[in-house]
C-alpha cells in the first residue's frame, strides 16, 4: 500500500476513533437518549466511510469484486490504459493464449484509439474507467453521468456481464450517488479481490511474488496498463512480470476469464 494511502487510511481511522472518544466522555452531559444518537450517527458515519474508501464493502449489492470459487477460474484486469506499455501486455497476452478484461480511460482512449480496437479484437473485455480519472465518489449524478458517458464516446463499446456494462471506479471509490446513477446507467461497478500494487513499480519479481501470494479461486486481481491520464505512464515492470504471472497461473491449475466470463457463467 503507499505511502499516502496508508496515511489516508489512518488518519481516518484516527479522526472516527477520536469522534468515538468524545461522544463517549460527552454521554453524562447528552444523557442516555443523547448518547445513543450520537453512537448511532458515529456507526452509521464509520460504515458510510468503509462504504466509500472500502472497494469489496458494499451493502447494496451494487459491486462485484470477486467470482464464485467452486472452480479455479481467475480474472486479470488492468486499468488506467491505454499507455505505452498496452502493446507489450496484449503481446504476452496474446503469446499465452489468454483473456483479460481492460478498464480503460476515456482520456486515453481519445489519444490512443488502436491498443483499445486491438484489445477488443483480440477478445479481451473492455470496461469503462471514467474519462479524466476524477475521483466519482466526490461528483454529483449528473457529473458522473457526464464522466462516464463522455468515456464511452471514446471508448466505444463497452462489454456487459449479466446484461450491464461493467465500470470501474477510479481507485475504487463509490458513493450511494455514484451507484444510483451507474445503475440507472445499465453499469455494474466492478472492484477486485486483490490488488497487488504494481502501480507503485516496486519492481517486476515484486509484483509477481505479491500475485502469487494473493491469488485463488475466483479471484479477480488488478493490475495497470496505465498511469491516471498520464501520457508517459510507466508500466513496463507489469508488463514483464505478466509472463511468469500467467505461467505461475496456468500451473496452479487457474483458468483465465474476462468478467463477462464470470458473472455470466460463461466456460
Amino acid at each position: 500500500m503507499p505511502l499516502r494511502t496508508k496515511t489516508f487510511v489512518g488518519l481516518a481511522i484516527a479522526a472516527w476513533l477520536a469522534a468515538v472518544v468524545l461522544a463517549v466522555l460527552a454521554a453524562p452531559i447528552l444523557k442516555p437518549f443523547g448518547s445513543a444518537l450520537a453512537a448511532a450517527a458515529l456507526g452509521a458515519g464509520g460504515l458510510y466511510a468503509l462504504f466509500v474508501y472500502y472497494p469489496k464493502f458494499d451493502p447494496t449489492g451494487s459491486t462485484a469484486w470477486q467470482g464464485g470459487r467452486q472452480d479455479r477460474r481467475i480474472a486479470i484486469t488492468f486499468d488506467d490504459g491505454p499507455g505505452p506499455d498496452t502493446a507489450a501486455i496484449l503481446d504476452v497476452l496474446k503469446t499465452k493464449g489468454v483473456k483479460a478484461t481492460f478498464f480503460f480511460l476515456g482520456a486515453n482512449a481519445a489519444r490512443l484509439p488502436d491498443p483499445v480496437r486491438r484489445a477488443r479484437d483480440e477478445g479481451h473485455a473492455v470496461g469503462n474507467h471514467g474519462f479524466s480519472h476524477a475521483k466519482m465518489h466526490r461528483m454529483t449524478g449528473g457529473v458522473v453521468e457526464r464522466e462516464v458517458l463522455s468515456a464511452e464516446d471514446a471508448i466505444g463499446e463497452i462489454s456487459t456481464a449479466a446484461g450491464r456494462k461493467i465500470l470501474r471506479a477510479p481507485h475504487g471509490f463509490k458513493s450511494l450517488t455514484l451507484v444510483c446513477t451507474l445503475r440507472r446507467l445499465g453499469y455494474t461497478l466492478v472492484a477486485w479481490t486483490a490488488g497487488v500494487w504494481d502501480s507503485d513499480r516496486p519492481g517486476a519479481a515484486v509484483i509477481v511474488k505479491r500475485v502469487k501470494a494473493a491469488v485463488r479461486p475466483g479471484c479477480i486481481l488488478l493490475l495497470h496498463d496505465g498511469d491516471g491520464t498520464r501520457p508517459d505512464a510507466d508500466r513496463s515492470q507489469t508488463a514483464a512480470a505478466l509472463k511468469e504471472i500467467v505461467d505461475f497461473c496456468l500451473s496452479g491449475g487457474y483458468k483465465f476469464a474476462t468478467i463477462p466470463e464470470i458473472f455470466d457463467g460463461r466456460p
